[in-house]
């Protein structure tokens, strides 16, 4: 039975909480993912010795991922970024915090942009916040210039892409977004969690979108996921956001078959075509993969 178990981490009576020391960049007091909801194994010299971790608490685990991009009079797409996360994910985001600390800010944000096939770029940075102190949340900022923009581009997938470090609204607290080779019946982790994405595009005269997206809403049982659009002048942007309320640590059984069938909608939004219809000619487009 101990072979199951692959790590010790600290039970603190006197405060009720466990903390895992092996995860150097975790506030005090937080899990990562890993650790939640897991079982566990008490040394003690007398009493209940099996014991189970506390699962993730609603409001505990959120990420906020903004991008704010303007096209250029030249056709090339200005784009900055800023990604805070609270709970284990911000322990994940201070651990990329200390790789760009140490490699640079300038190679961080070309190594990521080499990683999602933006090329070529001018510009580009990653900005972590300190990481001396272990504060519940953390947060990234970055920038970079994109090549000039392509009419057949997909817009909003490509510069909302471009430095993401974190998940999509909607992958990962019911199971993966995109399905890869997890089947429908398959068990998966779920647990509770927030996640916004605040993205917006200023046009110039050059391009126009060809089309602006219907909003989506959806809401079941243990989900809920919006997504608005809207335009004020040459801005448009698209406000995301998902929530999971669930009170088990997998999903199986009909939260599972909830749990795909609302993950189909969702994936289905995120594949919401935003084409750009130029205005005059632009050489050497810029074209994401």
């Amino acid at each position: 039975v101990v072979s199951d178990f692959n790590h010790m981490i600290v039970w603190l009576p006197s405060l009720a909480l466990y903390s895992d020391t092996t995860m150097g960049t975790a506030a005090f007091g937080t899990l990562p993912l890993a650790d939640s909801a897991k079982p566990v194994v008490h040394v003690v010299r007398e009493g209940a010795a099996m014991h189970q971790t506390p699962p993730i608490a609603p409001g505990d685990l959120t990420s906020t991922y903004k991008i704010n991009a303007a096209i250029q009079a030249d056709g090339r797409i200005q784009i900055k970024m800023n990604v805070s996360a609270t709970g284990g994910w911000a322990a994940d985001l201070r651990r990329l915090g200390l790789e760009a600390q140490s490699l640079g800010s300038a190679q961080t944000a070309a190594a990521v942009l080499k990683l999602h096939n933006f090329q070529p770029t001018t510009g580009g940075e990653l900005i972590a916040a300190p990481t001396s102190t272990l504060t519940p949340d953390y947060s990234i900022s970055g920038s970079f210039t994109s090549a000039r923009a392509a009419q057949q581009t997909n817009i909003f997938s490509g510069v909302s892409n471009a430095l993401r470090l974190v998940e999509r609204a909607g992958d990962g607290p019911m199971g993966p977004l995109l399905k890869g080779t997890i089947k429908d019946e398959d068990e998966t982790l779920c647990y509770n969690a927030r996640q916004i994405e605040d993205f917006s595009i200023d046009f110039t005269g050059a391009y126009r979108l060809a089309q602006i997206p219907a909003d989506m809403h959806l809401k079941t049982a243990s989900i809920r996921y919006d997504t608005h659009w809207s335009q004020d002048g040459n801005i448009v942007s698209v406000h995301r956001e998902f929530e999971s309320h669930v009170s088990q640590p997998i999903c199986s059984g009909p939260l599972r078959a909830e749990a795909v069938a609302a993950l189909a909608k969702i994936r289905e939004d995120y594949l919401v075509q935003t084409r750009l219809v130029a205005l005059h000619h632009l050489d050497a487009p810029w074209r994401p993969c």
